[in-house]
């Protein structure tokens, strides 16, 4: 039996040095604490984080993890590569031990990276060591050659002989694992030789019980013995029972081998004296699988000795916990020896029956050989392929990282040969219509000086002239004319200024036409009505067309004058709102009213409804004999210009 203990054993006694790996581990654990608690340097806490993860995580991975995560934190807000190579390292192992061997092979495939990087070959090769139990765990004996056999030539380059003791003693399980007889022994050789050179009996006793195993295999009986022996004293010397337990039941495997060539009872005799010896001793363990497996031993040397009854009772009971465990190999071994022996027996119902039953067993461990060395040749397989996509892929890399940089080349150029073109032409268009509206203000405040000056100039003087020549002559015919004359004068020079302000660029706010509605409410007022306006005062926040301005003042003068003329009212009221409908006007007056149908006022009525569509909006007009009327126009107003307004 390969001990499986052996890497993390060796690895801690690499990390910590040979002196302080001797130690409990429980006592190295308080040890760091009690540092870690005195420590105020975020370098020197992160180191020992890193080891106190490492020994952790041995009884309790999830603990382990969390403290290598914290020092991951720390290392990276340092900036400091080495510390977190450590622990990342550390968190490898956690991840090892919790079983996630991905996650550990990633981490500590990093520690490694970062080690080489910074020419740290101490801590590469103890990542590497690390890096191997992984791949041990996963039978992946070649990635766990490769790991140790990178470790062998970088080791002669520091002094530290226990991580090449290590690599010596595990390239030798390695080797021995895939039937490498030959370099398994040399490596394992050299392993006992440095471990005597060391003086450490641990070491020295996994070495030897692999050594004797091999010899073992190769039926040299007396060079196992000497190798089991040797081990079994190391172990007695530094009080490792359950050393002591491997080492008695390998030699009981020798004597039990040497029975079963020879046919002599006493080494069937010496076989059964070892396996209970080994069996009392992991009865002080409890655990049952070996417990169990110590059994299935026992029995066979019964059954050499011909204590037939006595083996059925050992090979049965073992049974029963190899079926519980699923320990195929152990239970077609124990229903292999209960059909032999009930043959022996002649009671061949029950020696079918047991060899039914090992025939099962064995063709599930075929099995599981068989889907073993398949997964073992797709990992293989997917490994090279995976090192030759590589190896493509890091060419493909380099080949299109140039036709990146030409194509970003040419995409910076084009960029900013297009960002050019279009601030160019932005600038253009804006210079452009900046021009275009220069050129608009100015004609528009040409054509309202040319009317204000020439025709405003000739109008102002047929009025004064018509009201010179209206008192000087007094014959009725000819007053009536000059009436006429000053009437429609009059009348031209507002129309003339109402164009004028229209068009004046000065007036496109809403305050200059709430000014203007203001004055034109004064026209009832100075004829004796009663007026009452209510004008929002948001209307001056508002930007307006022109002919906007222009019709909506038209249209409540020709109201406010049909009220006049027509209506026979004593009130007039105007109302002006701003809503999210845009701008509604009410012009009402208490009069006479009028059919609305009557075709005497169709014709002024379609004139304000005109205008009101042509800003977009509506006109409506209620009014019945005798009870008023009530003019509504409706404006609308673009939504932005009124969310614009609602926040001002």
């Amino acid at each position: 039996m390969l001990p499986k203990h052996l890497l993390f054993t060796v690895f801690l006694f690499c990390i910590l040095g040979g002196g302080q790996a001797q130690n409990h581990p429980f006592t190295i654990i308080d040890s760091l604490q009690q540092a870690l608690q005195h420590t105020r340097d975020p370098t020197q806490t992160t180191i020992l984080l890193s080891q106190l993860s490492l020994f952790v995580s041995e009884s309790n991975p999830d603990s382990g993890l969390a403290l290598a995560n914290k020092g991951i934190s720390i290392a990276r807000s340092r900036h400091n590569d080495t510390t977190l190579a450590s622990c990342l390292s550390s968190r490898g192992w956690a991840w090892f031990r919790l079983g996630k061997n991905d996650s550990a092979i990633n981490n500590i495939t990093q520690s490694v990276a970062i080690f080489r990087k910074y020419n740290s070959i101490t801590k590469e090769c103890k990542s590497l060591l690390n890096l191997a139990a992984v791949y041990d765990e996963e039978d992946n004996n070649q990635k766990e050659l490769d790991c140790l056999m990178t470790v062998l030539p970088l080791v002669d380059s520091f002094s530290n002989p226990f991580i090449k003791l290590n690599a010596f003693i595990n390239i030798g399980n390695v080797y021995y694992k895939t039937g490498d007889i030959r370099k398994a022994m040399d490596y394992l050789q050299k392993g006992i030789h440095l471990s005597v050179t060391l003086h450490h009996d641990e070491y020295l006793t996994d070495a030897m019980v692999t050594l004797g195993i091999l010899y073992n295999s190769l039926h040299q009986y007396d060079n196992a013995l000497s190798q089991f022996r040797n081990a079994l004293a190391a172990n007695t010397r530094i009080n490792n029972t359950n050393g002591q337990a491997i080492s008695s039941e390998n030699i009981g495997d020798v004597y039990y081998n040497r029975a079963t060539e020879n046919n002599t009872l006493f080494f069937a005799d010496s076989a059964l004296h070892y396996y209970q010896q080994a069996a009392a001793i992991f009865k002080t363990f409890g655990n049952q699988n070996d417990i169990a497996y110590e059994e299935l031993n026992i029995g066979k040397a019964l059954s050499l000795l011909n204590e037939k009854d006595k083996a059925i009772r050992k090979l049965t009971a073992a049974l029963s916990v190899f079926k519980t465990g699923n320990a195929y190999n152990h239970a077609y071994e124990a229903t292999s020896g209960l059909s032999a022996i009930y043959a022996q027996q002649q009671q061949f119902e029950k020696a079918f029956e047991y060899l039914r039953q090992s025939e099962t067993y064995k063709n599930i461990i075929d099995s599981l050989n068989e889907k073993k060395s398949i997964n073992n040749l797709l990992i293989k397989y997917e490994t090279d392929k995976k090192e030759q996509d590589i190896q493509l892929l890091n060419a493909q890399q380099v080949i299109t990282g140039k036709k990146l940089q030409q194509n970003r080349l040419v995409l910076f150029f084009s960029f900013g040969i297009i960002a050019l073109i279009l601030v160019a032409g932005i600038a253009i268009l804006k210079q452009y219509r900046t021009r275009q509206q220069l050129k608009d203000m100015q004609m528009r405040n040409r054509i309202a000086g040319d009317l204000h000056d020439d025709i405003g100039s000739s109008l102002s003087s047929i009025y004064l002239l018509s009201n010179m020549v209206q008192q000087k002559n007094s014959g009725p015919s000819y007053q009536n004319a000059l009436q006429k004359i000053s009437h429609n004068a009059k009348e031209v020079m507002d129309k003339m200024n109402d164009i004028v302000w229209a068009m004046k660029p000065g007036n496109d706010d809403g305050s200059s036409l709430q000014e203007k509605l203001e004055k034109l409410l004064q026209i009832p007022v100075d004829a004796g009505l009663e007026v009452q306006s209510d004008i929002d005062d948001r209307l001056s926040g508002i930007k307006l067309t022109m002919d906007t301005r222009r019709n909506i003042l038209l249209i409540c003068k020709e109201a406010i004058n049909n009220a006049l003329k027509h209506a026979q009212a004593t009130h007039i009221s105007l109302s002006l709102s701003v809503t999210t409908e845009g701008i509604v006007i009410n012009i009402a007056d208490n009069g006479i009213g009028f059919d609305i149908r009557s075709a005497s006022f169709n014709n002024g009525m379609d004139t304000m409804a005109q205008r009101a569509r042509d800003c977009g909006g509506s006109l409506n007009i209620q009014s019945t004999p005798g009870q008023g009327c009530i003019v509504r126009v409706q404006i609308p107003l673009p939504k932005i210009r009124y969310a614009l307004l609602r926040f001002n």
